[in-house]
C-alpha cells in the first residue's frame, strides 16, 4: 500500500505497486511532499530540476558538460549530478545527439540477396561487418548494419533514418548496375559517408581495390595457351554470371555481365576463372572447362580441388588497407570535420601476396610473385 502526506492528512493513494518510492518536492509554496512508486514513469530533466530547485535547462547543461555562460555553483552542480544517480535518470540518448548534432552511429549498409535472407552470409559480408564494427567500436562509434536488396530500399533505409537522427555517418556498398541515386544523396554532403566499390559518379567519396596484375598474368596465359579469350566466373546476386578479361579499369564490378549461355560455346577454348563458389555453382548445370584457373584465398587451401591449377592470396586490400582507410576517413569526417583529400581512393593488389599453385598445366609463375610450390 502507497500513502500520500499532505496538510490534511494520509489517504489511501494506490494499491499493488512495488515498495520503491521516489520523493519529489511538487509546490514548495503548498509545502506538501508526496511519495510514490515510479514504475514505468521515466524520470526527467523537469524531474531532477524541480527537486533541485534549479530550471531544466541548467540540468541538462550540467548533465552534459555544457554549462558555458549559465551561472551554477559546485555545489549546485554536485546536486544535480547526485539527484540524477539517485533517481536513476537515463538520458535520452538520441534526443540529445539530434540536438547537439553529434550521433555516434554508423550505418553499414551491405547489399545482399536471396541466398543471404536465408542465412548464407558470404565471406565479404561477414569481413565487412566484422571489421567495421571492430574498426569504429575502438573510437566509441556504434556500428548499425542496414542490409539491402535494392538501390530503392537502401536509399530510402538511409533517408529515413537520417531523418530521425539516428545515423552520424554513412558506409555502403553499391549494387555496379544501379546505384545513380544514392551516390547523388551522399555526394550532398548531408552524412560523412564512404563508398565500398568504384561508383560511375565522380563527387562521391569512395574506395576499392583494383588487381592489374592477375589480369595482365590471366592474358599472358591465355597467348602462352592460344585460348580465344579468358572470363571470370562470378555469382552475381546469388546468380552465375561471366565477365570477360580485360574488365574496365581492371575493376571487376565496371564489367558487363553475360549470363551462362552466352559463354557455352568457348567452354573449351577460353580460360576461365574462378572461386570455389563459383566452381561449385559452374559443376552443378554441367560446365566444368578444361581451361579452368582457381583464385581463391590462401587460407581455403585445403579444399580446392586436386589437378587444378590455383592463384592463392594470402592478403587483399579488402581485408586490410581498405578497412584501415574507412576508419580514418570517416574519424577525420566526424571528429574533425575533415574530408578526404580526393574521391576516390584505389588499393592496387599487391604481387607479393600471391601465390602459383601448378595444378595440370605448366604455366609460367607471376612476373615478380611468390616462387611455385607443391
Amino acid at each position: 500500500m502507497v500513502r500520500v502526506e499532505t496538510e490534511k492528512g494520509t489517504k489511501k493513494f494506490m494499491d499493488g505497486l512495488d515498495k520503491v518510492k521516489r520523493k519529489c518536492y511538487v509546490n514548495s509554496t503548498l509545502n506538501y511532499t508526496q511519495d510514490f512508486f515510479l514504475m514505468s514513469q521515466k524520470i526527467t530533466l523537469k524531474d531532477i530540476a524541480v527537486r533541485c530547485g534549479v530550471t531544466p535547462t541548467l540540468v541538462s547543461a550540467v548533465l552534459n558538460g555544457r554549462t558555458g555562460r549559465i551561472v551554477c555553483s559546485q555545489g549546485k552542480r554536485e546536486l544535480i549530478r547526485k539527484t540524477a544517480k539517485e533517481l536513476n535518470y537515463q538520458a535520452n540518448f538520441f534526443a540529445r545527439s539530434i540536438k547537439m548534432k553529434e550521433v555516434p552511429i554508423i550505418g553499414l549498409l551491405l547489399h545482399v540477396n536471396e541466398s543471404h535472407s536465408a542465412g548464407n552470409t558470404d565471406d565479404y559480408v561477414n569481413s565487412c561487418l566484422y571489421d567495421m564494427t571492430f574498426a569504429f567500436n575502438k573510437h566509441g562509434l556504434e556500428v548499425l548494419f542496414i542490409p539491402y536488396f535494392s538501390e530503392e530500399e537502401q536509399l530510402s533505409r538511409v533517408k529515413k533514418l537520417y531523418a530521425g537522427g539516428l545515423l552520424g555517418g554513412v558506409v555502403t556498398n553499391i549494387i555496379p548496375e544501379s546505384h545513380r541515386k544514392i551516390c547523388a544523396f551522399l555526394a550532398s554532403g548531408q552524412l560523412p559517408c564512404m563508398v565500398l566499390g568504384a561508383p560511375k559518379e565522380d563527387n562521391v567519396y569512395c574506395v576499392y581495390p583494383r588487381n592489374e596484375f592477375l589480369s595482365r598474368w590471366i592474358l599472358e596465359i591465355v597467348r602462352e595457351r592460344n585460348l580465344s579469350g579468358a572470363y571470370h566466373a562470378v555469382l552475381h546476386n546469388g546468380k552465375l554470371k561471366f565477365a570477360r578479361y580485360p574488365f574496365p579499369g581492371d575493376y571487376l564490378w565496371h564489367a558487363v555481365f553475360l549470363e551462362p549461355e552466352k559463354v557455352a560455346d568457348e567452354k573449351d577454348t577460353a580460360l576461365f576463372v574462378t572461386d570455389i563458389p563459383g566452381r561449385t555453382e559452374m559443376k552443378s548445370i554441367g560446365m566444368l572447362p578444361p581451361n579452368l584457373l582457381m583464385c581463391e584465398s590462401e587460407r581455403y587451401k585445403e579444399f580446392m580441388p586436386k589437378n587444378e591449377d590455383a592463384v592463392l592470396f594470402s592478403s587483399f586490400p579488402e581485408q586490410n588497407e581498405i578497412p584501415a582507410y574507412v576508419e580514418e576517413s570517416m574519424l577525420n569526417w566526424i571528429e574533425r570535420g575533415i574530408r578526404p583529400e580526393i574521391y576516390r581512393k584505389v588499393f592496387n593488389v599487391k604481387e607479393d601476396d600471391w601465390l602459383y599453385v601448378p595444378g595440370r598445366y605448366a604455366i609460367t609463375k607471376p612476373r615478380q610473385g611468390k616462387e611455385k610450390v607443391k
